[in-house]
């Protein structure tokens, strides 16, 4: 008696479980990179965390003048003082940032970015071709209580694990501008209650 007790007990844990942790998984999926320019149209992101330690603090994204029809949309990006208009193209699970005369720039240049998984609402987690980074964005309504959906934080966990993982076998460690090693984990915090002011 008391062992289906003990195994039903286990059956429910097991299933509450999955319900509270659900498999996080990349997602490539074809409208991906639509749906999260539409979330950036509703609220800016930030730039939260990263596995690049150049890339600057309180960076944050905004898109206005979306075109449905041909999935384009206008990408505001600020970091500091700095602010750069992009013309930002969804194509699949790829968003595609380019100047807006079509040409290159030195600070800013023409970029594809394959969305590994968003919820199309508070969080996307992105790929860099340049440097092999990791990005994960955070809309600001969530980004102080880091109320974002845990599956973002996940899968940019893992991928930034999956990159630290490749990278061992390089001669020497990263070292920040500082002079000190590279947390043990790769990745670097970009968003501080500091970047609301």
């Amino acid at each position: 008696m008391y062992f289906l007790v003990a195994v039903f007990s286990l059956g429910l844990y097991a299933a509450a479980d999955d319900a509270i942790a659900p498999n996080c998984t990349v997602e490539a999926k074809d409208q991906v990179a639509w749906e999260m320019i539409k979330a950036l149209k509703e609220d800016f992101f930030y730039l939260f965390e990263t596995t690049n330690s150049q890339t600057q603090n309180c960076t944050y994204f905004k898109v206005n003048q979306t075109d449905e029809g041909n999935h384009t949309g206008t990408l505001l990006v600020r970091s500091g003082r700095d602010a750069l208009a992009r013309a930002i193209v969804a194509k699949d699970n790829q968003l595609v940032i380019v100047a807006k005369d079509n040409q290159s720039t030195t600070e800013g240049e023409d970029g594809r970015y394959p969305v590994l998984y968003t919820d199309n609402s508070t969080c996307g987690v992105f790929a860099s071709e340049h440097d092999d980074e990791i990005l994960l964005w955070v809309a600001n309504r969530t980004a102080v209580e880091t109320s974002f959906d845990p599956c973002c934080w996940k899968v940019f966990e893992s991928e930034a694990k999956k990159k630290l993982v490749s990278e061992e076998g390089c001669e020497e460690p990263e070292v920040l501008p500082t002079g000190r090693p590279a947390k043990e984990t790769g990745t670097y915090s970009k968003f501080s209650e500091n970047c609301l002011t």
